[in-house]
């Protein structure tokens, strides 16, 4: 096995404190992370496990699950060699484990080298497309946009957890939601540079590339928020404004831009697309809550009750209106109302009190 594969020794310790040197316990803490998505973890203790393995049996099923974590972690290399190490260690008997692992050599093999040059790859195939046919621009097409999507999604899934706070859900992974986000930018980069290289042959195409280039951006900026740089997170949301206008979005990604767009104090902005979430789709129930929230913090009372009585309307999936979230925004809107009502009564009587003392100083 390639010493470049196991991981630094300051990085896994000695082996002698609470893992002690068994590999059952190393095994099973692996395969722990690996099941709660904690990739990065898992394959450095299943790296360890097979250190510490005395059969070829255990060596195997460390290296398997070692492959497996590195593949969901991108290093498809990596993954390569330890799969290749385990199938190598099967017995010859297993026909169908070892058939099945090398298919899945194989397809990591071939995902590694797509990786490294699928932007000139791509462009090549476009190019040839364009001069026989056509209908080939759109299947490559739907596949980077299909590879956008899913990176996406997996990145907004990773920062769900942080978001959350929620540990248990096993999602808190800054590091592999970054490399999701990465990934769908640089996906939606090799569709812009497509089309620049056909257009005008496929004006049509302009949209779509456009399109897809929206939602890792939003992905992007929503992890520069858990980052803690707001500002670079308001440039993005800045840059991408007038794009999220004219993109056709799904209503779950105008949602978010929606609420990126009040996060970093665009509310112009974020009224702007909540609204058109509600325009498409009227029963979408937790728009309707964040722009009766965002109506609140700019004193609009009126569009935020209004809002509310349009979130309780929204049918089965709407909150029922004795619920703990309504009661409490319809408090905090009452008491906003309140506040100012007691602040416009206030200014009422100290200007009538200024009128009557200039009176009686006029009259004296």
């Amino acid at each position: 096995m390639s010493a470049r594969l196991l991981p630094p020794s300051n990085a896994i310790g000695n082996g002698d404190g609470e893992n002690g040197s068994s590999f059952a316990k190393l095994f099973k803490r692996a395969s722990e992370f690996n099941r709660r998505y904690v990739y990065k973890e898992a394959a450095t203790l299943f790296l360890l496990a097979y250190k510490e393995a005395s059969t070829s049996s255990e060596q195997c099923r460390a290296l398997d699950g070692a492959g497996f974590a590195l593949m969901e972690l991108g290093q498809e290399e990596s993954a390569v060699s330890c799969l290749k190490e385990a199938e190598q260690l099967l017995p010859k008997t297993n026909a169908s484990r070892s058939t099945a692992l090398s298919t899945l050599c194989q397809s990591a093999e071939e995902s590694f080298k797509y990786k490294e040059d699928s932007a000139e790859l791509l462009r090549g195939e476009l190019s040839r497309a364009m001069g026989k046919k056509p209908r080939d621009v759109l299947v490559v097409f739907g596949l980077l946009m299909q590879s956008i999507s899913a990176h996406c999604a997996a990145a907004s899934f990773l920062m769900s957890g942080l978001e959350d706070k929620d540990p248990v859900k096993g999602r808190d992974n800054l590091q592999l939601a970054k490399f999701y986000v990465e990934e769908a930018r640089e996906g939606a980069r090799d569709i812009q540079s497509i089309v620049n290289e056909v257009e005008p042959k496929r004006s049509d195409l302009e949209p779509v590339a456009r399109d897809m280039g929206v939602e890792p951006e939003l992905c992007k900026a929503r992890l520069s928020i858990l980052e803690n740089n707001v500002g670079e997170a308001r440039r993005l949301m800045q840059a991408s404004s007038i794009f999220i206008e004219q993109a056709t979005l799904d209503v779950d990604v105008r949602l978010m831009a929606g609420r990126l767009f009040e996060k970093v104090g665009l509310r112009t902005e974020a009224v702007k697309t909540l609204n058109a979430v509600t325009a498409e789709w009227g029963g979408y129930a937790e728009a309707w809550y964040y722009l009766a929230e965002l109506y609140l913090k700019m004193d609009d009372l009126r569009k935020a009750r209004e809002s509310v009585e349009k979130l309780l309307k929204c049918g089965p999936g709407a909150p029922k209106e004795d619920s703990q979230a309504i009661v409490s925004l319809r408090n905090k809107i009452q008491d906003r109302m309140d506040l100012l009502q007691s602040d416009v009564s206030i200014d009422e009587e100290e200007c009538h009190g200024r009128k009557l003392t200039f009176g009686i100083e006029n009259q004296s």
